[in-house]
């Protein structure tokens, strides 16, 4: 199972996010527990249904209320590709062995990506929201007017 432990382990440094390394490590012994107890290699899709249901969510968690920039995207595409190209393998071309291009992963996983499924989490979210009743706090913080204005200009140093 070592196609999953180091690229979630990069995702976690990277953002940060000492607490996601923790329920990434977690969800790797549960899935190795698995792979252990079956006694055989698992198939392409079952490692593709246990990265959609098992990681995909625990590096998401709370991804409704982020502000993705272009970096975090990026990071979360890189490690995507990273574990399909430990699921999906080399390819044998012309009698050598080549590593698949992000083309290629990206027609595999037929254009479903970690981003798009946040952005579509998103948007659900937000029409979760607009139903909510008006007494919710989630609901007055959405719809809540800021009073009054600002200074002009740069803000002032403090110290």
């Amino acid at each position: 199972m070592a196609w999953l432990r180091a690229p979630l382990l990069t995702i976690a440094s990277y953002f940060g996010l000492i607490s996601l390394c923790q329920k990434a490590s977690e969800t790797c012994r549960i899935i190795v527990c698995v792979c252990q107890q079956s006694g055989r290699v698992l198939s392409r899709a079952t490692k593709i249904i246990l990265f959609k249901t098992l990681i995909r969510p625990v590096v998401s968690y709370g991804a409704e209320a982020w502000t993705l920039r272009k970096k975090e995207e990026q990071a979360l595409l890189i490690f995507e590709r990273k574990i399909f190209r430990r699921i999906y393998g080399p390819k044998y071309e012309n009698g050598e062995w080549k590593s698949r291009t992000n083309r290629e992963l990206e027609e595999m996983s037929k254009g479903e990506n970690t981003v798009k499924w946040i952005k579509r989490r998103r948007i659900s979210w937000l029409g979760h929201l607009e139903r909510m009743k008006e007494d919710r706090m989630h609901k007055k913080i959405f719809t809540q007017e800021l009073e009054g204005t600002r200074r002009r200009g740069r803000t002032r140093k403090g110290w």
